[in-house]
């Protein structure tokens, strides 16, 4: 039983990260296909504020953008769960701060404190920037040996 145990135990943090990996791609099928049945109702939002009296639109148009809000912020917690990295977590919390500004800020000191809060992660997304410059790729130009060898030559 004892040897059995060791085997199994090298392979229990493979297996699990597995385990995990598929548990996170079924959340974000789930959030995905939420995000895709929420967006009807983005056309009825619209429906809604063309038919209402110009000064009701106004918390129409704030529902609507919190509602279009939310949807991306469904969609880049997707892109987190499937890419794992500090910037993708970054762009989740800022559009999550920018829908709470629009959305609840009653008052100018909330405000303010979603500005201070969007500060410090731009800072934060500068600062990461400057200590871990990205790579930079370039494309190799494969089309040309294809261009001519279509031509017959």
């Amino acid at each position: 039983m004892a040897n059995y145990w060791e085997k199994i135990k090298w392979r229990l943090p493979k297996n699990f990260s597995r385990i995990v990996f598929l548990l996170e791609a079924l959340l974000a099928l789930f959030i995905i296909s939420g995000v895709a049945i929420s967006f009807l109702d983005l056309i009825r939002y619209l429906n809604i504020i063309i038919s209402q009296p110009p000064l009701q639109t106004y918390e129409v148009l704030r529902t609507f953008l919190g509602h279009i809000l939310l949807l991306v912020i469904g969609l880049e917690l997707v892109i987190m769960l499937v890419r794992h990295t500090p910037s993708s977590v970054v762009e989740v919390l800022l559009y999550a701060i920018a829908r709470k500004i629009i959305m609840e800020a009653k008052t100018t000191l909330d405000v303010l404190i979603g500005v201070v809060a969007l500060g410090g992660l731009f800072l934060l997304i500068k600062t990461y920037k400057n200590l871990h410059p990205r790579k930079t790729i370039r494309r190799k130009r494969c089309y040309s040996k294809f261009k001519y060898a279509n031509m017959g030559g």
